[in-house]
């Protein structure tokens, strides 16, 4: 049941998150850390940040899940 909760919540997290930036505060932890930028602080507002000037520069980016797989809380995508 677990492996079904967090495959539902990435599926939410992909379809809204890049539709609706505000949809981070429901999907993302207060402790998200961008280990691409470690300066880049905490939250989901760096996240946020990030998908924000990713879409700015690919106006039409969209995202598909292909296969979806899940273990208790891990998931891939």
């Amino acid at each position: 049941m677990l492996a079904d909760f967090a495959k539902a919540v990435v599926r939410r997290f992909y379809t809204q998150l890049f539709r609706d930036l505000a949809s981070a505060e429901e999907c993302i932890s207060p402790d998200y850390v961008d280990h691409n930028n470690a300066d880049a602080g905490h939250g989901p507002n760096v996240l946020r940040s990030h998908v924000a000037a990713l879409l700015h520069t690919f106006p039409d980016f969209t995202i598909e899940i292909e296969d979806i797989l899940a273990e208790g809380d891990r998931v891939v995508t």
